[in-house]
């Protein structure tokens, strides 16, 4: 196996911080766009959302969010299965976002890297309509851009993994 190498994007401000769930999230939301990017090619089923519940019900270790998850995503089976190409991104997006709401305050946030709505308004203000709802269609185009094999870099200096930050964002 190669050495170990730190993510970046998901270093806490202390080791009890982010890491591991952060990493997981990023896993995770890459490989919907990946699925996404598939799917328009093929006419494949949406299969991402079903493994990564079953993954983290089986292996997360905090079976507190484990059972959260569980049942976030309980409707997947029945009245929500993802119909469309970006269903399963837009959903992860939306549950996300839901847990980050949930988990605001908490002890196990990061006091450096508080818990927000993704994206933020800085990072994307074309994702927000004026009167504050999303613009589903511009997080889309937002979330395919910034989970992209693309910008998965490899830092030069360090020889560290993270993901690059676009600095200007349009739809």
């Amino acid at each position: 196996m190669p050495p170990a190498r730190e993510y970046i994007k998901c270093k806490g401000s202390q080791p009890d911080f982010r890491g591991y769930p952060c990493s997981l999230w990023s896993l995770f939301h890459t490989l919907t766009v990946a699925e996404y990017k598939q799917l328009l090619e093929t006419d494949g089923n949406h299969e991402v959302l079903y493994v990564m519940r079953d993954f983290i019900h089986t292996f997360f270790t905090c079976k507190y969010c484990a059972g959260h998850f569980w049942n976030m995503s309980a409707p997947l089976l029945n009245e929500e299965k993802p119909s469309f190409a970006n269903s399963s991104v837009l959903w992860l997006w939306r549950g996300h976002n839901k847990v980050n709401k949930r988990l605001q305050c908490d002890l196990s946030e990061d006091p450096e890297s508080p818990k927000i709505a993704f994206p933020s308004y800085t990072s994307c203000a074309e994702c927000r309509h004026q009167n504050d709802q999303w613009n589903e269609h511009a997080v889309l185009q937002y979330l395919l851009n910034y989970y992209s094999p693309e910008n998965i870099v490899k830092s030069t200096n360090t020889g560290v993994f993270d993901f690059s930050w676009p600095a200007i964002f349009t739809v």
